[in-house]
């Protein structure tokens, strides 16, 4: 998952979202590169750290607050 220290300032949440996706696709365009990963293990760790580990997240934290 992935997460900013952007608060109170709207513009740096859309800065810190644009900086965290930009750095994660350097990393594992240069990972596909060393030929440490291939472009489908690239694209199914980008849609876990940028959307799947988000989901839990807030399911777990939905199903904490209504209990």
């Amino acid at each position: 998952m992935y997460s900013s220290d952007a608060h109170s300032i709207p513009e740096l949440y859309y800065l810190g979202a644009k900086w965290g996706r930009q750095l994660l696709k350097e990393v594992l365009e240069q990972a596909i590169a060393d030929s440490d990963i291939t472009v489908t293990q690239a694209e199914v760790i980008a849609v876990a750290i940028l959307r799947e580990n988000t989901l839990v997240l807030y399911q777990s934290a939905s199903s904490i607050s209504k209990s």
